[in-house]
């Protein structure tokens, strides 16, 4: 029998639960969501429009602000500039994901969280080729550090910390 690669372990954040709900997201030669609402008794299995189809493709990282609004992120790790079918949305739970800013900066990110008390506008994504920032729910992406990390984790809705290649960091927001 033949086994397949599907999940990548990016930042440890390819996992998201909320409550009784999990999310797994995949990569490689299908990019798609697990959704479990019963903590992992049964699963249903949703497409995205993330790029997929090449070993180092796919979603790398998912967040949910509550549980219908989420954000999945990724792209081609092997060419972490290119923006195209990299980062989506969802406001039914998963069932369905939309491109945002397709084409548009942020490349590959490893890492995409919500700040809280945002009420899901505000959202950070962290990679190999820096920080980006949205206020507007993903629609358009700042630049706001071009220094490499690959996880992040908010302590509350003003700073998080930051994980990167030999180097830890701290995010203070205004």
């Amino acid at each position: 029998m033949r086994k397949e690669k599907l999940f990548f372990a990016a930042s440890n954040t390819n996992i998201k639960t909320l409550g009784k709900t999990i999310w797994i997201v995949s990569g490689g030669k299908k990019a798609r969501v697990l959704k479990s609402l019963d903590m992992g008794k049964t699963w249903k299995i949703h497409n995205t429009p993330i790029i997929q189809g090449n070993g180092p493709q796919g979603i790398y990282s998912v967040d949910f602000y509550d549980e219908n609004n989420g954000i999945i992120f990724g792209g081609d790790y092997s060419n972490p500039n290119d923006n195209c079918a990299n980062k989506a949305i969802t406001n039914d739970g998963g069932k369905t994901w939309t491109l945002i800013a397709d084409n548009e900066e942020p490349g590959y990110k490893s890492c995409v969280k919500y700040i809280p008390n945002s009420s899901g506008k505000e959202i950070v994504a962290v990679g190999k080729t820096g920080i980006s920032y949205s206020k507007n729910s993903g629609k358009n992406w700042t630049t706001i550090s071009s220094d490499s990390f690959y996880t992040i984790q908010f302590i509350n809705e003003s700073s998080a910390w930051l994980g990167g290649p030999e180097k830890l960091g701290k995010l203070i927001l205004n």
